[in-house]
């Protein structure tokens, strides 16, 4: 294990803060919603950044993926999310219907007294 407060160590703010082996770490590796990925997408792809960190066993790379999985499920996630942006933009989008202009109300003179 790398020692942070030993000279020379190396600190994983993210690694800590995610704490991956812990229960929730699913729940804390969220994706920005700003960033406009799509929910299904976003889940998967923070599972996968979850195996790929997995130090769970005493090998740890025997829990974490092998970089052509990473590849493959890399690839699916961003078909998904192409075929997710594309599908509304084929819909027929329902056109609004015109706004009838008011008229504006006449005023009403002041009779001179």
């Amino acid at each position: 294990k790398n020692d942070p407060k030993a000279k020379g160590g190396i600190s994983y703010p993210i690694a800590d803060t995610i704490a991956p082996q812990r229960p929730g770490a699913l729940q804390r590796c969220v994706v920005d919603k700003e960033a406009g990925f799509p929910e299904k997408q976003g889940k998967e792809l923070a599972a996968l950044a979850l195996q790929a960190v997995d130090t769970s066993s005493p090998d740890s790379d025997a829990g974490r993926p092998l970089f052509r999985d990473l590849v493959r499920s890399l690839r699916s996630c961003h078909q998904q999310m192409q075929d997710a942006m594309v599908q509304p933009l084929s819909k027929p989008q329902a056109q609004p219907e015109p706004r009838q202009q008011q008229m504006p109300k006449p005023q009403q003179q002041q009779q001179p007294k």
